[in-house]
């Protein structure tokens, strides 16, 4: 009977690792035909320094050219071949279009390189998924994929699990981990690896603490979505800890989501 039994749940769980599996799988591709659609941010940054460099030197020699000169499509300025703005008034007009150009260019180049970030840190958060199956039992499984009759209705932006019941956030990237502790309340337990760049986790157990068995599952987890991809044989991680009213943003160089924390405590999580 026990072996049966054994034989049933190892079944059940070779079958749900399958299907995580070929789920996150075709959600990665997804994401990586997307990545590669995207305009190259290097290429928008280059025509946008042509189109300002274009227009200053439509301006350099404004005083010379013949008003008429609008009209044939094309100045060729310093041995340079300057397509001129549809709809352009003037030729000084045409120069203002160009650096309206150059900015609208400057500012999509910016977006895609946020874009190209977002979906990089997505396509690696569900490889680190994809690495925990192979070692994952039923529980594990259970918390990787959270039950779809939420009762949180509106999606978060981050990574959203239930653990005991209570739901636990881990941002995928900067703005992801900004988002969160935006969003959490002043008793929510925040949670992030020691002396590492990594996500932050939110447990929001406002105005409750989270209790020991459920704090030891959530800093397991982060951990191993940390090292997922490294050898962890005998690595034991030291996490931090702290209710969210202790954590403060702090500005450091490009990093909006780098924060400064008090009262806390520590984890070390053997993997």
């Amino acid at each position: 009977m026990q072996e049966l039994h054994a034989s049933t749940t190892n079944k059940q769980l070779e079958n749900q690792r399958a299907s995580l599996k070929t789920a996150w799988l075709k959600k990665q591709e997804s994401l990586q035909a997307i990545l590669k659609g995207l305009s190259s941010p290097k290429e928008l940054e280059n025509l946008s320094h042509t189109k300002q460099r274009q227009a200053s030197l439509i301006l350099c020699h404004l005083h010379e050219l013949e008003p008429k000169s609008l009209y044939q499509g094309v100045l060729c300025l310093e041995n340079e071949q300057i397509p001129l703005p549809k709809n352009a008034r003037s030729l000084s007009d045409a120069a203002n279009k160009l650096f309206k150009e150059a900015k609208k260019c400057q500012q999509r180049a910016l977006h895609i390189a946020l874009q190209q970030e977002n979906l990089e840190s997505k396509i690696a958060f569900l490889q680190a998924k994809i690495a925990l199956l192979p070692q994952s039992n039923l529980e594990d499984l259970k918390v990787l994929t959270p039950s779809k009759q939420s009762k949180h209705k509106k999606p978060s932006v981050w990574e959203s699990f239930e653990i005991e019941g209570v739901r636990v956030g881990i941002g995928r990237n900067e703005n992801e981990n900004r988002a969160l502790l935006k969003s959490g309340r002043s008793g929510d337990t925040w949670a992030h690896i020691k002396d590492k760049p990594s996500a932050h986790m939110l447990l929001f157990t406002h105005p409750n603490r989270p209790s020991a068995s459920l704090l030891q599952k959530a800093c397991h987890l982060l951990a191993k979505l940390a090292y997922a991809n490294e050898s962890q044989q005998a690595l034991k991680v030291a996490i931090d800890y702290t209710q969210k009213k202790h954590v403060k943003f702090a500005q450091k160089g490009g990093n909006k989501a780098f924060v400064t924390y008090t009262h806390f405590s520590s984890l070390v999580i053997a993997l």
